[in-house]
């Protein structure tokens, strides 16, 4: 009986314990404060991002979040996956842009990246 609840617990305990990534000579803030990519701070960022994407892998969706903002997208996957799309370029809303460039982030049904998109 007491195994019954101790897998439940031992899988919350080391979910939560994981490291927040850290992506080397990235501004968080300023990718945050770029939304749509219309000032340029996001395509200036991306090649850092997209050079440092391994790290992160694995990481949990809260921590993405914490890292990159709120998606400008997310896509509803089978099982529960998602793709979060963050917008490097968009010409919709950015007058000055002619190429739509964006990255697009997988997250499994564990709430984990998987993959990263460029």
């Amino acid at each position: 009986m007491l195994l019954k609840f101790a897998f439940p617990i031992l899988s919350v305990l080391v979910l939560s314990c994981s490291k927040m990534p850290e992506i080397k000579g990235f501004d968080k803030e300023a990718w945050k404060q770029d939304e749509f990519g219309c000032l340029g701070l996001r395509n200036k960022l991306s090649n850092n991002l997209e050079n440092e994407r391994q790290s992160l892998k694995g990481a949990q969706e809260t921590d993405l979040i914490k890292i990159l903002g709120q998606p400008n997208s997310i896509q509803i996957m089978e099982r529960k996956q998602k793709y979060f799309t963050y917008w490097i370029n968009n010409p919709e809303y950015c007058k000055d842009s002619t190429t739509f460039k964006a990255v697009k982030i997988r997250i499994s049904a564990l709430n984990q990246v998987t993959e990263v998109l460029f």
